[in-house]
């Protein structure tokens, strides 16, 4: 694959292919890994305080509907790349 861009004189970067897949990859490594910090966070604080655990819910949920929120929004901005 590389011979072939070096023969034509064109760089990866010029595949849209390629860069549609670079953008989904980095665009989802930060939300993946906040997802996860968030999710062991609320376990950890539940464990030491189980009551609490009615007052945390709505706010994790809503703050793992806003982390998703940025993986929806590098698909569509993948889906724009022409």
């Amino acid at each position: 694959m590389l011979n072939v861009l070096a023969e034509a004189g064109q760089s990866a970067l010029a595949d849209p292919n390629f860069v549609k897949g670079m953008t989904i990859a980095i665009g989802t490594i930060m939300p993946a890994f906040s997802l996860g910090l968030i999710g062991s966070s609320v376990m950890k604080a539940i464990c030491r305080n189980p009551e609490v655990a009615n007052k945390i819910l709505p706010i994790l949920l809503i703050s793992l509907a806003l982390v998703e929120a940025i993986a929806i929004y590098v698909l569509v901005v993948t889906f724009t790349i022409s």
